[in-house]
């Protein structure tokens, strides 16, 4: 009983791990296409004002 209990609690760490990695994943590239968002404004922005300066990428 005690060893299917271990693995059964083995089993719930490396679900909750593989839920997390995915979490983990999907945020960083969400604010990957936000930074690339906030790029491309800005640099709009410059544009438009004629306040140009480089944007390093």
């Amino acid at each position: 009983v005690h060893a299917e209990s271990l693995q059964q609690v083995v089993q719930s760490q490396r679900e909750v791990t593989e839920v997390l990695q995915e979490a983990t994943c999907k945020i960083a590239a969400q604010q990957s296409e936000t930074a690339r968002l906030t790029t491309d404004a800005a640099r709009q922005i410059c544009e438009e004002k004629s306040i140009c300066f480089t944007l390093s990428e």
